[in-house]
């Protein structure tokens, strides 16, 4: 199974979409991802899924892994959430996180840039670019535990947009490089509501 944060927090399984459900939902799986691997505290992921805590909110994490438990294998995949005594383990199992992807990805072009690889290695850099679909952890970045991390992948997708250009250049792909950039400001440029001064 596949899981995705550069954009909004999503599953794919061999079935396709995986439902993960809202908004909470997301954020427990995003929480759970970033630590992949690490025992999360419950108090971590409250802090990253309530602004005002209800009286049940530990039920209410517990009922939100179970869900999420539930939904990741009707499809099938291979990960699993387990409780521990002081919080949840993800484990992805063979599944695939595409920010890990991407950060692979981005060294392996490094890599070939390197060795004057520079064609081998833009090629490895629009392929990493290609895994975003939006803002990273796009609707659920609000709470500051989550917003840490969005930022960070967010900053590491400029970085590696300069990149990708300066590769492309020295690849003597000059033509697409203006289509690249004009594609990459729209992205990345603020939203200006209509009417704006």
């Amino acid at each position: 199974m596949d899981f995705q944060v550069l954009g909004p927090v999503s599953a794919r399984g061999g079935a396709g979409a995986v439902p993960i459900g809202g908004s909470r939902q997301q954020r427990i799986l995003a929480v759970l991802l970033h630590e992949a691997g690490q025992v999360v505290p419950v108090s971590r992921m409250i802090e990253a899924v309530w602004r005002v805590r209800p009286a049940t909110v530990r039920s209410q994490v517990q009922i939100g892994v179970s869900r999420l438990r539930s939904v990741i294998r009707e499809a099938g995949g291979g990960a699993a959430i387990r409780a521990e005594a002081a919080g949840y383990l993800f484990d992805l199992g063979d599944g695939c996180l595409d920010s890990a992807a991407f950060h692979r990805d981005v060294a392996a072009a490094r890599a070939l840039a390197d060795c004057g690889r520079v064609g081998e290695a833009a090629d490895h850099l629009h392929g990493a670019l290609g895994m975003w679909h939006g803002p990273a952890l796009a609707g659920v970045r609000d709470r500051p535990v989550l917003r840490a991390w969005a930022d960070a992948l967010d900053e590491a997708r400029i970085a590696v947009l300069d990149l990708c250009f300066r590769a492309d250049l020295c690849a003597g792909r000059h033509g697409a490089v203006l289509g690249d950039l004009i594609d990459a400001a729209e992205s990345t440029a603020p939203r200006v509501p209509p009417g704006t001064p």
